[in-house]
């Protein structure tokens, strides 16, 4: 019995296949190892099925299909974990919750990543996530946490946040700290 392939989670756009192609030959081509020119073939197609991204890397990385597919799933693993104190999931739906009573919370589809660092380490984490949404339009959030649920703050908590969270918030944030609505 063989496993089913991963579906398309991002519309495969030829443009940037062919991009990400031609820029990893370069990679080659400047004597760049092939598990970095995989990795930034990767990032490039990330979300795509996982066929695009083997042929990818036989074109672009100049591996067999056999090494192809051990290369996809390394990546794949790499990039789930940049590191021991930071993680990474995709996103491929979007909840919004106005915080309104009354007003139910809407949603779609969407294709992106969430990365966020680790909350127990006694300071709070940042989570940054980006991507596109089904219509097209861009995305992207940035909150920190304690590592409890999040919720709505007042005015008055936000005032009361200490001024290394309102520093860490301000670079998403356009330094309006109650922009960020969450912690």
């Amino acid at each position: 019995m063989s496993k089913a392939k991963p579906t398309a989670t991002v519309p495969t756009d030829k443009a940037v296949i062919a991009v990400a192609v031609a820029e990893g030959r370069k990679m080659i081509e400047a004597g760049k190892s092939k598990i970095d020119t995989a990795l930034a073939i990767y990032e490039k197609l990330e979300g795509t099925e996982q066929d695009v991204i083997v042929k990818a890397f036989i074109e672009g990385a100049t591996l067999t299909e056999k090494d192809a597919l051990t290369y996809w799933y390394n990546c794949r693993r790499r990039i789930a974990n940049p590191s021991a104190d930071t993680d990474e999931t995709r996103v491929d739906m979007i909840l919004l919750n106005l915080g309104i009573e009354g007003v139910p919370p809407s949603e779609t589809n969407a294709f992106g990543k969430c990365r966020y660092d680790n909350p127990f380490q006694g300071v709070p984490a940042k989570v940054r996530c980006n991507g596109t949404m089904e219509d097209g339009a861009p995305f992207e959030a940035l909150f920190v946490t304690d590592g409890s649920g999040p919720r709505m703050l007042t005015d008055l908590e936000l005032s009361d946040l200490p001024s290394a969270v309102v520093e860490t918030l301000k670079p998403g944030l356009s330094g309006d700290p109650k922009s960020a609505g969450q912690q």
